[in-house]
C-alpha cells in the first residue's frame, strides 16, 4: 500500500533451529494485496512452501510467486485459496503442484485443493501469468473478453479447443494432442474451437 513504485519481497526459506534445519512456510490465512504500481514479491526457496488458505490480490499491481525448482510440492501448497486479479493487475506464478502419489501410483492432486485464480472485475489488462504451465493445476474463474493468461512460454498450439462439459481448455498441436491444458471454473464459452 506505498506510493507507486513501491516493492516489498517476502524470502521465505528453511531454518535452523538448535542444530537442526526445518523447512521454512509462509502461511496466509487472510489478505495479501498489491495496490496499483506496486511489485509484491513472494520468493519460495529450496525445502520452503508457501499455504494460501486465504486470498493474495494483484489490485492494479504486480504479484509475483516464484518457487525454487527444489521447493516443497513445488512451492505452492494444494490448499484451497485464492489470488484475484483485478484493477488491471497482474499475478505471475512459476509454481506449481507436484502430483500426488500413493502406493507407487501418480495422479493430478485432487479436485477442491488447488488454488483458485479469479479476475474479480471488468477492468481491462487483468493479467495471469503462469511461468510453468506443465505444473499448474489452478483453477481460472471469470476469464472474460480484456483479460489475458499469458502462458510465459512457446508452444507449438493449432488450435485451441473448449469443452463446456469438462471446464477445460485444450492448447492442442497440429497432431490433435494437448500440449497444455487449463480448468476454467466458469465462464459463458461455448464448447468448440476457438
Amino acid at each position: 500500500a506505498g506510493a507507486v513504485g513501491s516493492s516489498l519481497t517476502i524470502n521465505v526459506g528453511p531454518t535452523v533451529v538448535g542444530a537442526v534445519t526445518q523447512a521454512g512456510y509462509l502461511y496466509d490465512p487472510g489478505t495479501i494485496e498489491a495496490n496499483a504500481g506496486n511489485t509484491l514479491t513472494i520468493n519460495i526457496g529450496a525445502t520452503a512452501e508457501l499455504f494460501n488458505s486465504g486470498t493474495i490480490i494483484a489490485n492494479g499491481g504486480t504479484v509475483r510467486v516464484v518457487a525454487n525448482a527444489t521447493a516443497i510440492a513445488s512451492g505452492y501448497a494444494p490448499v484451497l485459496g485464492f489470488a484475484d486479479i483485478q484493477g488491471g493487475g497482474t499475478f505471475e506464478i512459476n509454481a506449481g503442484f507436484s502430483d500426488v502419489v500413493t502406493n507407487g501410483i501418480t495422479a493430478v492432486a485432487p479436485t477442491g485443493v488447488t488454488s483458485n485464480y479469479d479476475f474479480t472485475d471488468t477492468t481491462s489488462g487483468n493479467t495471469l501469468k503462469i511461468d510453468n504451465i506443465g505444473s499448474f493445476s489452478g483453477r481460472i474463474l471469470n476469464f472474460q473478453a480484456g483479460d489475458t493468461i499469458d502462458l510465459g512460454t512457446s508452444l507449438a498450439v493449432a488450435s485451441v479447443v473448449y469443452s463446456n462439459a469438462t471446464g477445460v481448455l485444450s492448447l492442442d498441436n497440429a497432431a490433435g494432442t494437448a500440449v497444455a491444458a487449463l480448468a476454467m471454473g466458469d465462464g459463458a464459452f461455448q464448447s468448440g474451437t476457438f
